[in-house]
């Protein structure tokens, strides 16, 4: 994992935000709280549920991957 994070960071903080730029024309308040970009790992905490999960998706489709996804509380 870390090093297809670290060879495809850029794309993915791309998606990622772009995820959030759609997301908050839908609802304002659903934002990116803080992303944590360190050793290969890239670690996303948003205000709510969906977005995290519309966020999997689209990475999920860009690099043909499979998605998981972990909600802590």
């Amino acid at each position: 994992m870390g090093r297809f994070v670290t060879q495809h960071r850029d794309e993915i903080l791309q998606i990622v935000r772009r995820q959030e730029a759609i997301e908050t024309t839908e609802n304002p308040l659903n934002r990116i709280m803080k992303i944590e970009d360190a050793n290969g790992v890239i670690v996303v905490a948003t205000t709510e549920i969906h977005l995290p999960h519309r966020i999997g998706e689209a990475l999920k489709s860009a690099f043909e991957g499979e998605l998981e996804l972990i909600i802590a509380g």
